[in-house]
């Protein structure tokens, strides 16, 4: 039997940040066994850039199959659990904090009981009405060849 993590046990929920090589660490393991083992609400996180490997080249190659379900499957059994991406861009990154602080809010006791917990980020990109700076045109091709009428519209 692992010996108790009291960080593990201490918090509501753990956020682990998928990344190649956490699952072949055996302190990382130990940690996301008890995490597992004392039910812990999860959050997990993954940077496509800097992770070292897909998250789909880290479930299949390295991550035990004791825990593939456990952590990367809701508690119905079914649902994927959300990963969130780690952008490094800083518009999108804050969006990343965002998303990462919603799913570690959802597993206080507070917020528990909610499917979601929409946050709002002053300035945040996702809040911001993107537009085109000059008007485009956007053709295309009929879908039958014999057709005369042309398909353009106006956007902006």
């Amino acid at each position: 039997m692992l010996s108790p993590l009291p960080d593990v046990e201490k918090t509501a929920t753990i956020m682990i940040f998928v990344s190649k090589g956490y699952f072949k660490s055996i302190n990382c393991l130990r940690e996301a066994d008890c995490t597992v083992a004392k039910n812990k609400h999860i959050t997990l996180m993954h940077d496509p850039v800097k992770g070292g490997a897909t998250l789909e080249f880290i479930k299949e190659n390295e991550c035990p199959e004791r825990l593939l379900r456990p952590i990367f499957t809701c508690a119905d059994g079914v649902t994927p659990r959300k990963v969130v991406t780690w952008h490094r861009i800083k518009d999108f990154q804050l969006v990343s904090l965002k998303l990462l602080t919603e799913q570690m809010l959802l597993g206080c006791a507070t917020y528990a009981n909610l499917p979601e917990l929409p946050l709002y980020l002053p300035g945040e990109i996702s809040a911001k009405k993107l537009m085109f700076s000059k008007k485009v045109c956007h053709a295309a091709a009929p879908k039958h060849s014999h057709s005369k009428r042309s398909h353009s519209e106006h956007i902006g």
